[in-house]
């Protein structure tokens, strides 16, 4: 099958011997320094949650009111270039998510600092969150109307992000939290903008996303139109909600494009996946067309096309979460689970001997800014 198994990394019960590595302090003179004792004066650090090539990513609290964060140290080592926000050169990530800090179905962005070799990115934690991968697992496949709302939550969370100036390019399961609101809904939050990019019209030639998620004329020309692949993804992450497990295996099952529904699937549902699945890019659907799609709507399903912050998070957390966003003017703890890949409750799960969904497994990770893989199983 598909998936290969993230190996857990334990807990780091010391967080005092040197769990950052910041190495020396070096300077540099065009960049305003957030120093290591700001940080230490205002968070308290957790847990691991995972790491990867990149870093890190630890849980934390704030200490001034003990909100929830998650914090991702990304070495500067792993950056190969920073853009410029209100006038300091930061890593792109960083970038990218102070674009997005008005979308709701969008993980939040606190503040960032710089430490040493390596940024610190400090993110809200949701209470009781996980990954739409576990999610899945555990359901075995989810149903169509389960699947709808979710699905069209993720097309709307996009469409808001692209009508931002901004690219995911990891699109997967793996990278949208679950939250539940008072009402009982589930609700997606996108995270791990560590692969994405400004968005533009011309072609991409780089590719740090997940492989089996990559679209056939990556493989074939080592290139693509960026919409175009992401409606693919859409399609390899719609086909995952329905049959339990992504369509592709390897290169050669994604350029023959073959796509073998596992369960049955009304037409509609299968319709819309081999459109998003389109060999050729020009004939993939555009995400105002995966939108219109007959399929998406049907009324039967009546849940919200986004959560808004309000619904998915502890209402006492609001306000201070509010006070702290990171407004985008330019123009160019406790150690409780938090279950994502890229934040890690999947990650005490697993190495605690918990169960996947026989065939079902996590896909190597194939870009130079990995989230929350290991680095060997």
């Amino acid at each position: 099958m598909y998936r290969l198994l993230n190996a857990r990394n334990n807990h780091i019960n010391d967080l005092s011997q040197g769990i950052w590595n910041f190495g020396s302090e070096e300077k540099m003179t065009d960049v305003p320094k957030r120093n290591r004792n700001r940080f230490d004066y205002q968070y308290r650090l957790g847990k691991v949650l995972g790491e990867g090539g990149f870093g890190r990513v630890y849980a934390g609290v704030r200490i001034r009111d003990n909100l929830p964060v998650a914090i991702k140290q990304v070495s500067r080592s792993r950056i190969p270039s920073l853009t410029v926000l209100h006038g300091e050169r930061v890593p792109l990530e960083i970038y990218l998510l102070s674009k997005l800090s008005h979308v709701p179905g969008v993980i939040t962005l606190i503040e960032w600092f710089e430490v040493g070799d390596n940024y610190l990115i400090v993110m809200e934690r949701p209470d009781g969150a996980r990954d739409l991968f576990d999610h899945i697992t555990d359901n075995k496949y989810l149903s169509e109307v389960e699947a709808r709302d979710m699905f069209r939550q993720v097309v709307n969370i996009i469409q808001e992000c692209h009508s931002a100036g901004v690219i995911h390019r990891d699109i997967k399961d793996e990278n949208l939290l679950v939250t539940t609101d008072k009402m009982g809904r589930k609700c997606l939050k996108l995270i791990d903008f560590g692969s994405g990019a400004k968005l533009k019209d011309t072609i991409y030639t780089d590719f740090e996303g997940t492989r089996q998620y990559s679209p056939p004329e990556w493989i074939i020309q080592h290139e693509y139109p960026g919409i175009p692949a992401t409606v693919w993804s859409l399609g390899i992450l719609l086909f995952d909600m329905v049959c339990g497990d992504i369509p592709f295996e390897d290169d050669d099952s994604i350029v023959l494009g073959e796509v073998n529904f596992r369960v049955p699937l009304t037409p509609e549902c299968e319709d819309l996946i081999h459109w998003c699945l389109k060999l050729n890019p020009a004939d993939r659907p555009t995400i105002e067309e995966v939108l219109q799609h007959p399929w998406l709507q049907d009324d039967t399903c009546s849940t919200p096309t986004s959560c808004s912050l309000e619904d998915s998070i502890d209402s006492h957390h609001i306000s201070l979460l509010n006070s702290s966003l990171i407004e985008d003017d330019d123009d160019d703890d406790d150690s409780s689970s938090f279950g994502s890949s890229s934040y890690g409750s999947a990650f005490d799960k697993h190495s605690s001997g918990g169960s996947l969904q026989e065939g079902r497994r996590r896909p190597f990770y194939n870009g130079a800014t990995l989230s929350l893989k290991t680095k060997s199983l």
